[in-house]
């Protein structure tokens, strides 16, 4: 009898370790199940926060198809946009706030580069760049924009001088301006309004001026405007005047004095050319026989 007591006891202190065997496992199992996910979601918030609050998704074909997109303010206003791809750039898809979307086709390019205002005050960016083969990557990110200084610059071209026209809101300062990244020049202004004359002597082809206009505020306003002159050569083989112009844009016209007889010529083109017969020796001067191309 005490033998059969004991078996008994046996039996069930096994069954009892064998119990807090399964639930020690069991246990064990919850306990890495949330050390993991814990881990997990800290690797979530940091990835998150390092990526500054950006939200984005790729997609498309292949989701490793090294996809780069960019927006950085550059100031108060403007937000520089850049995307880059191992393919070709198809388009960059904007939109503020929900609003509409804006569409930009890409120049073929496996780089693209644009600038978009920002609307005044907080506003949410959704951006899309895709490249040619469907790839696509999103970011969506929060900027803030403010009123920028933008007074209205006006440029006219008569001869070999420019002149520089600046309306402004506010008191204007000062003006700087230089050609073709040369020497910097500054006028002093006072005033809402500028008219600025600038010479330009023996240059011709595609050039670029750059003003800079500062209000009595300290408010700068930077821009950069493209300057385009005729290019033109006028020789003589003792019998001839040969004229020769071109521009880059288009000539729409041509006004010759020679012999203080003006005329004018209707050209529409990109090139010009035209022989003009000496008449005297008075004329074998090229500065008695005045050009112009407008």
């Amino acid at each position: 009898m005490n033998q059969i007591l004991s078996v008994e006891i046996n039996r069930n202190q096994k069954k009892e370790k064998k119990k807090l065997s399964i639930k020690s496992i069991v246990i064990f199992f919850c306990i890495m199940l949330i050390i993991f996910g814990g881990a997990t979601i800290s690797i979530g918030m940091y990835l998150h926060s390092k990526n500054g609050g950006n939200t984005i998704a790729s997609g498309g074909n292949s989701a490793n198809n090294n996809l780069k997109i960019e927006a950085i303010q550059s100031d108060s206003a403007t937000l520089n946009i850049t995307a880059s791809g191992e393919n070709v750039i198809d388009k960059i898809v904007y939109q503020w706030n929900n609003e509409e979307q804006t569409q930009v086709n890409g120049n073929s390019q496996k780089q693209m580069s644009l600038d978009i205002n920002v609307p005044v005050g907080n506003n949410i960016l959704k951006l899309t760049v895709t490249d040619s083969k469907g790839n696509s990557k999103t970011l969506e990110k929060t900027y803030v924009g403010t009123v920028q200084y933008k007074p209205e610059i006006k440029l006219s071209q008569e001869g070999n001088t420019i002149s520089i026209s600046c309306n402004s809101e506010s008191v204007i300062d000062y003006i700087s301006y230089n050609f073709d990244d040369g020497e910097t020049k500054t006028q002093n202004v006072n005033n809402q309004t500028a008219e600025i004359p600038v010479e330009i002597k023996n240059v011709d082809g595609e050039h670029k001026l750059t003003i800079v206009v500062v209000n009595k505020d300290g408010e700068k306003y930077e821009e950069t405007k493209p300057i385009y002159i005729p290019t033109v050569k006028i020789v003589t083989d003792n019998e001839n005047f040969i004229i020769n112009a071109s521009d880059t844009r288009n000539i729409t016209k041509v006004s010759i004095n020679f012999n203080n007889n003006i005329s004018e010529v209707d050209v529409n083109n990109t090139e010009y050319s035209n022989n003009l017969k000496l008449q005297h020796l008075s004329c074998k001067s090229l500065l008695a026989c005045p050009f112009e191309i407008i």
